[in-house]
């Protein structure tokens, strides 16, 4: 996986990010708290860096698994900004939970999958950790734009002033380019399995939908639930019958 995302200097999302954040969600000299749990891709994350550089700010990035918290440390060494540090949480509560133990208190919050991958009451913890006066900045992946149910979510939440932008069009073109810039596989040829036997002789069964993954297509198991790499793209499929898939 470090090979795969250390090396790139730039994010899927840094353009769409930057149409959204200025000054006055960052002022100069604060210190953002970034959390990018990676659960549709591991590019889709928030360039710490460049928040850093633009806003000369200081960053706190959770990362919630492993693979893509190791990847971070190594980009964080080549880069050697001290503004910007990588933490890894097994969960949002759990990074909350650390910060409210030492009374700290982000000055805004810049988030991908933020609402798609916690339930409410972690939601509203946020505020716990954050200034009475931060701003949030969220991209989030949705089946349907339905304003009305996301801005009642997040009122619910405690969330004031809530504006929301429909930027499908803009992340497909995003992505997109950034496939193409860095010479990347398409992020629809890797896939979420579940282990449902034993691994014997290079085999594994495993949960998958057999439409998508045929006989043969080539994998790499990391563990019960973790992502499987083909290539150095990731995507997700539903599970629905148990197959055979060669190691």
């Amino acid at each position: 996986m470090d090979a795969c995302t250390s090396s790139l200097v730039s994010s899927m999302n840094s353009q769409i990010f930057s149409n959204a954040i200025d000054a006055e969600v960052v002022p100069k000299n604060a210190t953002a708290y970034v959390f990018t749990p990676r659960e549709r891709s591991p590019y889709l994350h928030v360039n710490s860096h460049l928040l850093a550089e633009k806003f000369t700010c200081n960053v706190w990035n959770v990362e919630t698994k492993e693979y893509f918290y190791r990847t971070s440390l190594t980009k964080a060494n080549n880069q050697k900004d001290q503004r910007v540090r990588f933490g890894w949480n097994d969960s949002l509560s759990s990074s909350i939970d650390y910060w409210s133990q030492r009374d700290a208190s982000f000055d805004c919050l810049i988030s991908t999958e933020f609402l798609s991958t916690n339930d409410d009451e972690t939601i509203k913890s946020i505020s716990s950790i954050m200034t009475s006066e931060a701003k949030i900045v969220l991209l989030e992946p949705v089946d349907g734009i339905d304003e009305m149910s996301i801005r009642e979510r997040m009122t619910a939440c405690g969330f004031k002033n809530v504006g929301i932008v429909d930027v499908t069009q803009e992340c497909r073109s995003a992505e997109a380019s950034f496939f193409n810039d860095h010479n990347l596989v398409s992020p629809i040829e890797t896939v979420v399995v579940e282990v449902v036997g034993v691994v014997v002789d290079g085999t594994a069964v495993v949960d998958v939908d057999p439409a998508v993954v045929d006989a043969t297509t080539v994998v790499v198991l990391l563990g019960i639930g973790d992502v499987v790499e083909l290539g150095i793209a990731v995507v997700e499929v539903t599970v629905e019958e148990p197959c055979v898939v060669e190691l």
